[in-house]
């Protein structure tokens, strides 16, 4: 096993959940700073979950693809796979579970 992925879909898998999962961590930031009382925080503090989902969402998705296609066995895709499975159920939860 190896830590950086040899197919250029692998790579682009981790890049994609690396930055979803940094986005979410931005998106922590930015409530703080704007608070979620301002109109404007709200909709950045919404849009910026929004993209950072998509791009975990993305990058598990595309490491499926390397793992099962291109039979790449990367240290580095297995995690892009497990963010990209916690993301499926952050939004499996956000769905079905009442607030």
């Amino acid at each position: 096993m190896y830590w950086i992925p040899k197919s250029k879909l692998g790579g682009v898998s981790f890049l994609l959940a690396f930055v979803g999962f940094v986005l979410f961590y931005v998106q922590y930031w930015i409530a703080m700073w704007l608070g979620e009382v301002s109109t404007v925080g709200r909709v950045v503090f919404i849009g910026v979950g929004f993209v950072a989902l998509g791009f975990i969402l993305a990058g598990g998705v595309c490491s499926v693809f390397a793992l099962f296609k291109y039979k790449d066995r990367a240290f580095s895709l297995y995690v892009s796979l497990l963010i990209g499975l916690l993301g499926l159920i952050l939004l499996l939860g956000e769905l079905f579970i009442s607030h």
